[in-house]
């Protein structure tokens, strides 16, 4: 069969360090998880006009999202993995936006927050976006197509040419499994292998099942047969000894008549005397 699994993640391409907003300046942050776009799962407020500047450590914005995140029942999470912001979903595309208003020296860029992303949020630039579509694993035991014509292109969707795309066969020996991704796709082949293994076992199973109920068929009938070639012999053997035995018993009387008509011309002899 073919199983398919859904996964996003994003681990910023650089470390965010202290986050530094401006006096007088506020900036948000929205994090949105899946297709609803109108709706921000996470929203942060940070600086918010204060008179001095304000500084946040990754630990605060990693509790911020998840607080929010939380709140609103959303998968979204986020951690702070060697100094870099990392989220992930179910699979779900992963979106962000930052807006500063103020007018101040605050700058962010937006490498910090999203892997990919691209631009800086500045009072030139005040308004930025990014957006992050996760990964679809389809896993089969066969060979297999994935026709996505009308659902994807290359530039909306899942990113991919429209028409179909034919399934790659993995080797164990030639995954990287020092990586995430590879690790994961390794798994996934050896589930499939396993999966594979289990169905061809459960064929055996049932070929075994079909060949002994022959064979106890066969026993059965083999017995069947023996038992009816006994009695038939054994029905057949009485009535031969049955025979025999009469025709000796004529045959002997038969001679003892024989021999008195033998003795007859003897004793008329004997009575001439």
């Amino acid at each position: 069969g073919v199983s398919a699994t859904a996964k996003n993640g994003s681990t910023a391409d650089v470390e965010l360090g202290v986050l530094t907003v401006a006096a007088g300046d506020t900036l948000k942050l929205n994090f949105y998880a899946g297709k609803d776009s109108a709706t921000a799962v996470a929203s942060l407020s940070l600086g918010n006009a204060a008179a001095t500047d304000q500084t946040y450590t990754l630990d605060d914005v990693v509790s911020m999202i998840n607080t929010d995140a939380s709140a609103n029942g959303s998968s979204l999470n986020a951690k702070a993995e060697y100094g870099k912001l990392v989220i992930s979903t179910d699979g779900e595309t992963i979106g962000v936006e930052a807006n500063l208003a103020g007018g101040g020296t605050t700058s962010l860029d937006m490498n910090k927050l999203l892997q990919g992303a691209t631009g800086t949020v500045a009072a030139a630039t005040a308004d930025q976006s990014a957006m992050k579509v996760g990964d679809l694993n389809i896993v089969g035991s066969d060979a297999y197509q994935s026709d996505f014509t009308g659902l994807t292109s290359a530039t909306t969707g899942l990113g991919l040419a429209s028409g179909t795309i034919d399934a790659t066969n993995y080797n164990l020996n030639a995954i990287d499994v020092t990586t995430n991704a590879g690790a994961e796709l390794a798994l996934s082949v050896i589930n499939v292998a396993i999966k594979t293994v289990d169905s061809q076992r459960a064929d055996l199973g049932s070929k075994q099942i079909e060949f002994q109920a022959l064979i106890d068929n066969n026993d059965f009938s083999a017995t069947q047969t023996r038992e009816a070639e006994s009695r038939i012999r054994n029905v057949d053997f009485a009535k031969e000894m049955s025979q025999f035995t009469l025709k000796q018993t004529q045959m002997q009387a038969g001679m003892a008549m024989l021999s008195q008509a033998n003795q007859i011309p003897s004793m008329v002899l004997q009575l001439l005397r």
